[in-house]
């Protein structure tokens, strides 16, 4: 076969492959969507954390349960009660934000990302909440800690393994 005719299909197929992607790009790289205009998206900033409260949180934690406004974690630990699960726990206090407005934090993070919600207690001093999506769960505890803001406690749990 001729260089030409080599040349002639390469260019040919590198011009073909532009059209299809220019018509069809929203299929290979979908724009960024709003939080209105899907469910399946949300995105929501998470506060900052000092240098001490990030060496707290076991590694693999899932950061996005840790909320508020001006957070600082206490204490954060992982253990395995069998090989196919992993658990951790972290607490935290925020003395910047009011129970409600916590709470409220978290159930529209959790409605918007696609987790169960069951309340289990609900009470002026503390709110605990199940959260369920998958293989995954969260106890969430979240105690007044008046006049200093809130304390919380996230137990998160996963199977790593099914078998």
């Amino acid at each position: 076969m001729p260089k030409r005719t080599i040349y002639i299909f390469v260019i040919t197929g590198i011009l073909i492959s532009v059209i299809i992607i220019l018509k069809y790009k929203n299929n290979f790289f979908p724009a960024n969507k709003s939080p209105s205009s899907s469910s399946n998206y949300y995105h929501m900033a998470l506060p900052v954390l000092s240098e001490e409260s990030e060496s707290k949180i076991p590694q693999g934690f899932p950061r996005q349960f840790i909320l508020g406004k001006a957070p600082e974690v206490v204490s954060g630990e992982s253990f395995n009660t069998t090989p196919n699960t992993v658990d951790m726990a972290v607490i935290f206090k925020d003395p910047s934000i009011s129970i409600q407005e916590l709470v409220s934090e978290y159930e529209n993070y959790a409605v918007n990302t696609g987790w169960s919600v069951n309340e289990s207690t609900a009470d002026a001093g503390i709110r605990t909440f199940d959260l369920k999506r998958g293989i995954q769960s969260v106890l969430l505890e979240i105690k007044n800690n008046s006049p200093n803001g809130v304390l919380v406690k996230i137990s998160y749990h996963a199977i790593t393994n099914a078998n």
